[in-house]
C-alpha cells in the first residue's frame, strides 16, 4: 500500500509525541483541519508543509517527495506522471471535453 501524505504527517506527529491540537498550535491551524489533512481530505499548501516541516525538525522534502505518482496515457507524444489529485482533475476536464 502506498503512503499518503496524510499517512507521514500523522506518523511523524505521532513520533513527536505531539497531540492533534499541539500540532495544530504549532503550524496555526485548526484541529479539523489537521484531521483531515491526516485522512486524506485536505491537502495542506506550501505555506502549511513549511510549518509542518519545521514543526517535525524535517525537511521539506520528507513532505514533498511524490507519494501516489500514477502514470496517465500518452497525450500528443508525451509521457505524463501526475500525482492522484491532477489526476482527478484531468478526470474532471475530460468529463467536461476539454483537452
Amino acid at each position: 500500500m502506498l503512503r499518503t501524505l496524510g499517512d507521514i504527517v500523522k506518523s511523524h506527529r505521532i513520533a513527536r509525541g505531539l497531540t492533534q491540537t499541539n500540532l495544530a498550535n504549532l503550524i496555526g491551524t485548526s484541529v479539523p483541519t489537521v484531521e483531515k489533512y491526516e485522512q486524506g481530505l485536505r491537502e495542506p499548501g506550501i505555506e502549511a508543509l513549511i510549518r509542518l516541516a519545521a514543526s517535525c525538525d524535517l525537511p521539506l522534502s520528507v513532505f514533498l517527495t511524490p507519494l501516489d505518482v500514477v502514470t496517465l496515457p500518452p497525450r500528443e507524444g508525451r509521457h505524463r506522471e501526475t500525482s492522484a489529485r491532477g489526476a482527478r482533475a484531468q478526470k474532471r476536464a475530460e468529463k467536461r471535453g476539454e483537452p
